[in-house]
């Protein structure tokens, strides 16, 4: 396989999209492209070679916010495998494949799924799955999100502040061990070094349940999911969402 080094954040999907009865990739990257990368080998040894970018009527694909995550399904049921991609503000965009089954052309974005800042829609970073999950001979369209947001605490007595200060001061001691025992003497025997080694993950771990503790209880605590969607298919595509 040849080096590849343009797509941080990448998204892949691997499908026979040049319809030759190997797998080739669908990679999405963190600008928002999506490039086909062909298999020059077999379906058992594998062999990839030049990457392409993938374009919708005549366009370089671009999908907003970035962060593409491209699957292949034949979505409207004509025998031709249409392209599908999810992006970093949720969105989930359709690209029919008004080509053929060995020369996809693309055609211009529909959105399927759009942009929400709502709790009851998917997060950002959306990545799909396109199946019928639910068995009734339709196409479904999983999508998995990431989302955060900021959390006030609630309201504190003193008990209760004086606890959090405590998990504070705890974290700030531990974190502070742990900085000392990582400290790498300059003569040391393997058994020492063993010790040590050890010793750091026993703090580490204490550092980690604190914190855990700790960021709800700070001003802006943050809230934090990676949650997978079902978009069920209705016969006149209209769309639901369930958590």
């Amino acid at each position: 396989m040849k080096a590849v080094a343009m797509y941080p954040g990448r998204g892949v999907h691997a499908v026979d999209w040049d319809g030759d009865g190997d797998l080739d990739l669908l990679v999405g990257n963190i600008e928002g492209q999506v490039f086909f990368i062909a298999n020059e080998g077999t379906r058992e040894r594998p062999a990839y070679g030049t990457a392409k970018a993938l374009v919708a009527a005549g366009i370089p694909i671009g999908v907003p916010h970035g962060d593409a995550g491209p699957f292949a399904a034949d979505w409207d049921g004509d025998g031709r495998l249409d392209l599908l991609v999810g992006c970093g503000a949720g969105s989930v965009f359709l690209y029919r494949n008004q080509g053929s089954t060995g020369e996809p052309a693309l055609a211009v974005a529909e959105e399927l799924v759009s942009e929400s800042n709502a709790s009851s829609r998917p997060g950002i970073r959306s990545k799909l799955c396109v199946i019928d999950f639910n068995g009734d001979g339709r196409l479904d369209l999983l999508v998995g999100d990431f989302s955060h947001r900021a959390v006030e605490p609630a309201a504190e007595g003193s008990e209760e502040r004086q606890s959090r200060d405590a998990l504070a001061e705890k974290h700030d001691s531990l974190t502070a061990a742990y900085a000392e025992v990582k400290k790498r003497p300059d003569h040391e025997t393997d058994e020492h070094r063993k010790a040590r080694v050890a010793k750091m993950r026993e703090l580490l771990n204490e550092v980690r349940l604190v914190k855990k503790q700790l960021a709800p209880r700070r001003p802006t605590g943050q809230e934090m999911h990676g949650w997978v969607w079902l978009f069920e298919r209705k016969p006149a595509e209209t769309k639901a969402a369930s958590r």
